[in-house]
């Protein structure tokens, strides 16, 4: 017989959080689904965030692949622009 074994760690969180929670969470979500959805870390550069995108809506068609291919080629180098006065 094969069970699922998942390591869980016990959390306390108020009657706010605990709402805010149950009101984010679907049919069939778990409590984990919905902070791991909520909480994962930004993107720090515009190469993240492109692949995040990419990641997350997988088979959709957000972008125009040549454009993305013309950013991923120029990935790495420096623009020519001089920064902005403040």
């Amino acid at each position: 017989m094969y069970v699922s074994c998942m390591a869980t760690t016990t959390i306390s969180i108020n009657q706010e959080a605990y709402q805010t929670l149950s009101k984010l969470k679907g049919q069939g979500k778990s409590f984990s689904d919905v902070i791991i959805e909520n909480l994962k870390p930004r993107p720090k550069t515009c190469g993240e965030l492109l692949e995040s995108l990419e990641r997350d809506f997988i088979g959709a068609r957000l972008f125009d692949p040549v454009r993305v291919k013309k950013v991923r080629e120029g990935r790495g180098r420096r623009s020519n622009r001089s920064p902005r006065s403040r």
